[in-house]
């Protein structure tokens, strides 16, 4: 019922090769259409200053892939669904902000660093696992067996 109860301990490595502690927490229902709202705007100014060959060529790239696509019923083994299902995770993903995500879930960690300041300084690589570990928390999941069977009926 309450975000702020539902949390995530995950320990990772600082430069020096020590532990850090790291507690994410579930965002609240407005904190996620926060997020999600900021993306939609910088993908729409992003659209807005893009050329139209761009745009044409995203859109031609879109109809090339759900071409390719097949439609008949076609077994797969898990592998290949877990990765699909992990491809669609990481590109719901991408629908919200990253910074704003960071900044209301990444709650603390057993680091002299003060957040939410310092959460400007992480790598691409640790802000992008913090930002889908924490929407992992907060998005109702994606199971493979709904994706397989909706692929099939589709």
């Amino acid at each position: 019922m309450f975000s702020s109860k539902v949390q995530r301990t995950i320990t990772i490595q600082d430069d020096e090769g020590g532990d850090v502690t790291v507690i994410l927490q579930k965002l609240t229902d407005r904190k996620l259409r926060e997020a999600s709202d900021a993306q939609s705007l910088a993908y729409y100014a992003m659209t807005k200053t893009a050329s139209k060959a761009l745009l044409d060529a995203q859109r031609d790239s879109a109809k090339a892939t759900e071409a390719a696509t097949p439609k008949e019923a076609v077994t797969e083994d898990p592998d290949t669904i877990a990765a699909r299902v992990k491809a669609k995770h990481k590109a719901r993903c991408s629908g919200y902000d990253r910074d704003l995500v960071l900044r209301a879930g990444v709650k603390s960690w057993s680091v002299d660093a003060k957040l939410p300041g310092a959460l400007d300084d992480l790598d691409a690589t640790l802000a992008e696992r913090f930002h889908l570990e924490i929407l992992d928390l907060s998005l109702p999941a994606i199971d493979p067996e709904t994706e397989e069977t909706a692929r099939k009926n589709a």
